[in-house]
């Protein structure tokens, strides 16, 4: 999955350019510790349980209500609309029956592909939908007599795992459908309440938890971990929730759950850290819910509704932010894409079990590097990031307080560079992407230019797991040598 890509013939070098608006600059330049409320969705009445599951993508988000309809089920659909999720329809159980009592107590999505779970009628079910570019269409279901079976799923790149009691069951797309692979088993009951799958690696959770690799064409029991929690693994990471987690040493002792973070060396899965929210005293439970994206990550405590954010930077894990749900009822579902994060509330703290779906944006996704050159005014321009860098989404820039209207270059590049340039320094290297444009704003004024520039990212497997780098610079007479540059910054394709 991973490599350089072949990026000549790909659609990322035809950027979009738009000019940002005052506002939107005043929101992107918020301090990077407080999370921004964007929107609460709500649909249903109350008892439809929405927001037991929820999933996001660049493109869709789809929010499950179990309850719905005398416990049948609905799947809510939105599709991304700039910062906003506009309603785009629901789906049900195919014969509207309620012998797939439960549709939507989970799902994950990926690109055009959903995949739905309907675990509490006589035979649990598990079901496919493709998006064809009109509309989503089942595709096929799957069922089993096992235990526990469709309580939880993930997909990943043509790949479907269904927990089930004592383990999880595999699906691969075929032609026409989607065929079982693989049965996966445990000797803890509780193991497979939770599963992620990432490339050729299963992690499942509950009682403890097994991450299985496939080797040699045979999924392999690698590694077992003593956490009780979520999980979530993205390429050689994975993040394992462990609500009983606590800390003596130092003191004061704290004993509000967290997670674990383990990595692939070589051949062998081995722990590089503990999360752990410092605050967290008590009652509560980090660890119940949590959420990976490349070098972010996410764990959400449901008994007071919080979720303590962390970033990796320089080596080290560091907690950016927490996010207050605004109430005190509890999350009962997380998602998060790039700097996206989707939760869902079934339950009302205050009245009955009317469900809702806030959105939040966190600016975390990108990091800086480096600093910028100075030029009219005496402040360098400002490189941001945000948007989705999942395979398929896009990178979303922003520029701020350079000259207004100064015409400038935006260059982008697969690697790190540290070389002088124009008295100042550059910090991207193989350089793939020049984008001439203009900041707007007042020409001459200092501070006032900013832009916007939106890249598309092409839908290629390959594209996972590479580093993307980014710098602007402009012409600016007040500059050493006419040129002012901004910092860069770096992200990853998930």
């Amino acid at each position: 999955m991973r490599g350089r890509p072949a990026l000549s013939r790909s659609p990322w070098m035809e950027p979009m350019t738009r000019s940002l608006s005052p506002l939107a600059a005043l929101l992107l330049a918020a301090p990077v510790s407080a999370q921004t409320l964007v929107e609460t969705l709500t649909a249903g009445v109350a008892g439809d349980l929405y927001g037991t599951s929820i999933a996001i993508t660049n493109d869709w988000l789809a929010v499950g209500a179990p309850g719905d309809v005398l416990g049948e089920g609905r799947v809510y659909l939105y599709e991304r609309s700039g910062s906003s999720f506009v309603p785009a329809g629901t789906l049900g159980p195919l014969d509207g029956t309620t012998d797939f009592a439960g549709f939507g107590a989970d799902l994950d999505l990926e690109g055009d592909e959903l995949v739905v779970t309907a675990p509490d009628g006589a035979t649990p079910y598990v079901f496919f939908f493709e998006h064809d570019g009109a509309s989503w269409t089942a595709t096929d279901t799957e069922t089993s007599d096992a235990a526990g079976f469709a309580k939880a799923v993930a997909l990943d790149a043509g790949r479907v795992v269904v927990g089930r009691d004592s383990g999880a069951e595999v699906y691969e797309r075929a032609p026409g459908g989607w065929d079982s692979t693989a049965s996966l088993t445990t000797s803890d009951s509780g193991t497979g309440r939770n599963v992620d799958v990432s490339g050729d690696s299963i992690v499942l959770g509950g009682a403890r938890v097994v991450i299985f690799d496939l080797v040699g064409g045979v999924w392999t029991n690698v590694e077992q971990v003593f956490a009780q929690g979520d999980v979530a693994i993205l390429g050689d990471r994975a993040l394992l929730g462990h609500t009983n987690y606590n800390v003596v040493f130092p003191p004061p002792a704290k004993d509000g759950g967290g997670a674990y973070v383990y990595e692939r060396v070589g051949g062998s899965w081995v722990e590089t850290a503990i999360l752990h929210e410092e605050t967290a005293l008590g009652i509560h439970d980090y660890g119940q819910r949590v959420a990976l994206a490349d070098d972010r990550a996410l764990v959400a405590d449901l008994e007071v509704g919080e979720m303590a954010y962390f970033e990796f930077i320089n080596g080290q894990w560091s907690t950016s932010a927490v996010v207050d749900s605004h109430c005190c009822d509890d999350p009962l579902a997380i998602d998060m894409c790039g700097s996206t994060v989707a939760t869902g509330f079934p339950f009302d703290a205050f009245a009955s079990s009317f469900g809702r779906a806030p959105i939040y944006v966190l600016p975390f996704q990108f990091s800086f590097i480096g600093t910028g050159l100075a030029g009219t005014g005496g402040s360098a321009p400002v490189l941001d990031g945000s948007g989705c860098t999942l395979d398929g989404g896009s990178v979303d820039l922003t520029v701020t307080t350079g000259l207004g209207a100064a015409p400038g270059l935006l260059l982008g590049g697969f690697a790190g560079s540290q070389l002088p340039f124009y008295g100042g320094t550059l910090w991207v290297g193989g350089i793939l992407l020049v984008l001439p444009h203009a900041l707007d704003g007042t020409p001459g004024v200092p501070l006032d230019g900013t832009a916007a520039i939106s890249l598309p990212l092409p839908t290629d497997q390959v594209l996972v797991g590479v580093e993307l780098y980014f710098q602007a610079g402009y012409v600016d007479a007040g500059a050493v040598f006419g040129a002012s540059l901004s910092n860069a910054v770096k992200t990853t394709i998930e």
